[in-house]
């Protein structure tokens, strides 16, 4: 997930986002399953 968020920005390394949206992201792509585990990994 890491790598689209930096694949879809312009520009220099300069992006930011949420762990919700991080996990968001998960969930839309892997599913809840995939979404849990990360979520018990990021603060």
């Amino acid at each position: 997930m890491l790598a689209a968020y930096v694949v879809e920005t312009v520009g220099p390394q300069e992006y930011a986002f949420t762990a919700d949206q991080f996990v968001g992201r998960v969930r839309e792509s892997y599913g809840d399953l995939a979404a849990e585990e990360v979520a018990a990994h990021v603060s």
